[in-house]
């Protein structure tokens, strides 16, 4: 899949085609992703991937606050062009879709919080029921990435696909106030994959 895909330019379109279907990006933002993809710049990095060749930039570290409250978020990102491959890496992951419990209803292809809304108005006596919010700490970085490893190995046979997932997860580098530092990053909250 991912040597197959990760260059192909058909591909490419569907993705964007899928990008501007959605209701998750801003004009400005469909417009960005249009130009990238129009204009073929993602094949600086998908034809050294497609080689094994292409080095990833250390990622950034931003802390950002919750809306309205004092608690803090930590959030990585990669350069741009880094960025915009590997939300296509992920565009590309939904064929392991079925991996997921039904009741998961974010990052999956034509999935959305809007559609969990749909199904609990349709239960029965549901003003009879309750529910809570759970907002577990520092949730994505606190992942024990050992056991997302073993999971990842078991479940993804495409080994490209795998050794670009693992060096992703398993690199302890990250660039944070101007210096680079090495920590444990979990899972990478803002990392598309």
């Amino acid at each position: 899949m991912f040597k197959q895909y990760i260059d192909d330019d058909s591909k490419w379109i569907e993705f964007l085609n899928s990008k501007l279907e959605t209701d998750f990006e801003s004009k400005k933002e469909k417009e960005i992703f249009k130009n990238f993809i129009e204009n073929k710049e993602y094949k600086t990095i998908t034809t050294k991937l497609v080689k094994d060749e292409y080095i990833w930039s250390i990622p950034k570290k931003k802390v950002l606050n919750k809306n309205h409250t004092d608690k803090k978020r930590i959030v990585y990102s990669y350069n741009f062009d880094e960025m915009i491959v590997l939300k296509y890496i992920a565009f590309l992951m939904y064929e392991y879709d079925y991996l997921f419990e039904p009741n998961l209803y974010s990052f999956r292809k034509h999935i959305s919080v809007k559609q969990a809304i749909n199904r609990l108005s349709t239960y029965k006596n549901l003003k009879n029921m309750y529910g809570y919010k759970v907002d577990i700490k520092n949730y994505f970085n606190s992942v024990d990435i050992q056991i997302i490893i073993n999971n990842l190995k078991k479940d993804i046979k495409d080994k490209q696909l795998l050794n670009l997932t693992l060096n992703i997860l398993e690199n302890k580098k990250v660039q944070y106030n101007n210096e680079i530092i090495e920590e444990e990053k979990g899972i990478m909250a803002g990392i598309p994959i």
